[in-house]
């Protein structure tokens, strides 16, 4: 049974009306209005517990100190392809439902070996219409192989509605980011703020959402920038709760 939706904050000191819920992603996106966000950015679990692959096993002794070596406190991130799958891309069509007519989403996904095969995240596009992908140049790793290079990128996916334009003087920003890897965050598996920023800065844009909040590194990126919305979904309370205060001191 899902948990209840329960707003964390609703207004905090600031010009940006915050809102961030307690909720499963795809039920609270699904109560939002079509075209109320023109800006998304989130990053999803990648299901690295996936049975059968040999990519990320629970308790294997290689992992017991990584923060994610027993999934998230309320995602095991275990779920069969064909299931993790079919969330995805439920999600992602929610996504696209609630962007406006120049609206812009940006996927951070991460590519892995399964099985001696390249997983590649666009596996998981519904057929929306692909814009571009940017890689977020990690400049490390750890997922070490004995069969293949060691991988220090991830991707963005960047889905766009038609009518959508760069914000005024930012037509050069490329496609490669070269981001350090967020630090000193409670969370298992956060992102820096920095890839939200510049992806805002970029665009313009003023009503931003994250389905997949974690530790609210796109709501504090939101109001550095001075948007006018931000609204994120978040599944573990505790996180919720976490990322609410930490937007309301950025």
């Amino acid at each position: 049974m899902l948990p209840m939706a329960t707003p964390v904050c609703s207004k905090i000191n600031t010009n940006m009306q915050t809102n961030i819920i307690t909720g499963d992603c795809l039920e609270e996106m699904r109560k939002l209005e079509d075209g109320s966000h023109d800006f998304i950015f989130t990053s999803p679990p990648y299901n690295v517990h996936e049975k059968g692959i040999g990519n990320f096993p629970k308790n294997n002794p290689i992992w017991k100190r990584a923060a994610l070596s027993n999934g998230y406190p309320s995602h095991s991130d275990d779920m069969p392809f064909g299931d993790y799958a079919n969330w995805q891309r439920q999600c992602l069509d929610e996504m696209w439902r609630i962007l406006s007519h120049d609206g812009i989403l940006f996927y951070n996904h991460k590519p892995r070996i399964k099985k001696g095969v390249l997983f590649h995240p666009m596996t998981l596009n519904p057929d929306l219409p692909l814009r571009q992908i940017i890689i977020w140049n990690r400049s490390g790793g750890h997922n070490f192989n004995r069969r293949a290079f060691l991988s220090v990128h991830e991707y963005i996916l960047v889905y766009a509605k038609p009518a959508f334009e760069m914000a005024k003087g930012k037509r050069g920003v490329a496609d490669v980011w070269t981001v350090a890897p967020a630090t000193k965050n409670d969370h298992p598996a956060p992102f820096p703020i920095e890839l939200p920023r510049r992806a805002l800065e970029a665009t313009g844009k003023r009503r931003v959402l994250d389905p997949f909040c974690g530790s609210g590194s796109t709501g504090c990126a939101a109001k550095e920038y001075g948007a006018e919305i931000f609204t994120g979904i978040e599944l573990h309370a505790p996180f919720a709760e976490a990322a609410a205060k930490r937007v309301a001191k950025s």
